[in-house]
């Protein structure tokens, strides 16, 4: 009898115990001020300081980030949604020529670009 009492509480048990977990992990992802970034293929910058070879995007509060995307020198603010895994950074205004950003995420250290299946990774916070 204390067996299969023992059995059923556990198993009982590991669900509810699983699902806090991803609650805790959802609650702070991404943390704020956290940056990813991801180094472009082939990239040089030919001296030029309008030239970036790192493309990045960074959370703040508020659900609002920060963009700096395709090798150029202007910073977008945009904010940004999260659903389950999936962060999708876009502009409210509807005007701008950026198309949402779509990202996965594979862990808290990386995330994964839809359109264009790169890695972009977390960079440390000193």
């Amino acid at each position: 009898m204390k067996k299969s009492f023992s059995l059923l509480l556990s198993i009982c048990l590991v669900p509810f115990v699983f699902s806090c977990e991803e609650v805790n992990m959802q609650e702070n992802f991404p943390a704020r001020d956290d940056t990813y970034t991801h180094a472009i293929p082939n990239c040089t910058t030919g001296g030029g300081s309008e030239i970036n070879c790192v493309e990045w995007v960074q959370f703040l509060e508020n659900n609002r980030a920060n963009v700096l995307i395709g090798g150029s020198d202007i910073l977008l603010r945009r904010k940004y949604s999260l659903n389950e895994n999936e962060i999708t950074v876009y502009d409210e205004s509807g005007l701008s020529s950026l198309s949402d950003l779509i990202f996965g995420r594979i862990s808290a250290d990386t995330l994964l670009r839809i359109v264009d299946n790169t890695f972009w990774v977390l960079e440390s916070n000193p």
